[in-house]
């Protein structure tokens, strides 16, 4: 039979809590903590609360889901608790042991931490909402491998700061030194919150000399090699951003310089790129309102014809779904969707659905579009804008590749991101299911 261990969680006094807010405090050691694998009761007394009993607890291991996802802000993180899943949330009956309310559990192998609140069915108790979270701890008093590692998800949605997360990391590289993966994300936030080169350069110093190290204590391995090319990999993407920031500030730094000089005084390159510039930010936030504005409502119409002579309109779509798409011949990323566009219109074609797509390249000779059409096997009706880019001013693009999925009224009901990659598919699939 597995060995007891009690652990007294009183919402008035808050016993082992994780704080996110204080980057120094210390959980205080308990010989009664949890361990993972073994069986602990947690005794709830409902001082000042609205619960009456027979009192229930609910409680979740891991309670976020995937980061992109989830809640996100020290006010949302509850509802991530509120949200989880049956699957996941786990309510068990308390019983009724003096002025308090007792429930035994059990913690799961591989569990780092464990959020819960009680209930009697009808009123709640959530301490003002507050998001109990608390470490599983190990046999010798210390979180177990991977709690903190895991728990940088749980701050960076609680939008703590950079140096938060580094102490957060760097106490589990302390506990377990021979973690890879906290090593490498160690060195990886570190990477990320250096501010000029000269640091970046100094934080890559220290990481060999921690290699070094590693060496001399563990021994050398495949392994802990792919520790320092991972690090290698992270100094590399963020070797660039420094110098980014200055160009970024000079930049701003000449916007403003030239906001105060009248536009018949500018002259030369100087008044080329400021008003360039000016266009850009306009058209830019023309964007923005736009694709805010545009879901729900009909999808400006237009007249096309494509680069073999094909004349026609937006609104001849009519009565199916079909995908609105921009894109450039030298965006990378446009080029990437060309196989998920041919089997999704494979895939639901024979339904109705249809792609048309405009091009914003210029300066583009026929003949060699045509050419990288064949080569790309883009089967699809294509509008080579060249010089006449008015469909794209008329949708106010600014980037691409765009994508509007317009529905048989000619409404758009998915815009952007949402239906980039394998997710046109899938809300293809659901809307001719419906």
């Amino acid at each position: 039979m597995l060995k007891k261990r009690r652990f007294v969680i009183c919402l008035i006094i808050g016993i082992v809590l994780f704080s996110c807010k204080d980057s120094t405090d210390k959980l205080t050691l308990q010989e009664n903590l949890p361990i993972q694998g073994e069986e602990y009761t947690l005794s709830y007394t409902p001082v000042n609360s609205d619960l009456n009993g027979p009192i229930k607890m609910v409680y979740v291991f891991d309670y976020w889901e995937p980061i992109y996802s989830a809640n996100h802000g020290p006010d949302k993180l509850f509802e991530n608790v509120l949200s989880t899943g049956d699957d996941r949330a786990t309510t068990i009956d308390m019983a009724k042991s003096g002025d308090n309310w007792e429930a035994t559990i059990a913690i799961p192998d591989n569990v780092c931490l464990l959020s819960w609140y009680f209930t009697d069915g009808e009123n709640n108790d959530y301490n003002n909402k507050k998001t109990y979270t608390s470490y599983i701890y190990n046999k010798k008093g210390i979180p177990v491998k991977n709690a903190r590692f895991r728990n940088i998800d749980f701050l960076e949605m609680a939008k703590e700061s950079p140096e938060r997360i580094i102490d957060e990391v760097k106490a589990e590289v302390t506990d377990y030194p021979k973690n890879w993966t906290s090593q490498i994300i160690y060195r990886r936030k570190i990477f990320e919150n250096a501010e000029t080169l000269e640091e970046l350069n100094k934080e890559m110093v220290n990481a060999r000399k921690d290699y070094d190290s590693m060496v001399k204590n563990f021994g050398e391995s495949d392994s802990l090699k792919q520790v320092l090319a991972a690090w290698l990999i992270d100094y590399g993407r963020n070797v660039y951003r420094p110098v980014q920031k200055l160009a970024k500030n000079s930049q701003e730094e000449f916007m403003e310089i030239m906001a105060t000089v009248p536009l018949e005084n500018q002259w030369g390159s100087m008044k080329q790129y400021y008003t360039s510039m000016v266009e850009g930010e306009n058209l830019r936030r023309e964007n923005i309102a736009f694709m805010r504005n545009i879901k729900g409502n009909s999808a400006p119409d237009f007249e096309f014809e494509t680069i073999d002579g094909k004349k026609g309109k937006l609104s001849d779509y009519r009565g199916n779904y079909m995908l609105l798409e921009f894109w450039s011949v030298g965006c990378g990323p446009c080029i990437a969707e060309i196989p998920n566009l041919k089997e999704t219109l494979e895939k639901f074609g024979p339904k109705g659905f249809d792609i048309l797509s405009i091009c914003t390249t210029r300066n583009m000779a026929e003949d060699k579009f045509i050419e990288f059409m064949d080569e790309k096997e883009i089967t699809w009706t294509t509008v080579l804008e060249g010089d006449d880019p008015s469909i794209s001013k008329r949708y106010k693009i600014y980037g691409v590749p765009t994508f509007f999925l317009i529905d048989p009224e000619g409404k758009v009901v998915n815009l952007g991101a949402e239906i980039r990659g394998e997710r046109l598919g899938k809300k293809l699939s659901e809307f001719y299911q419906s």
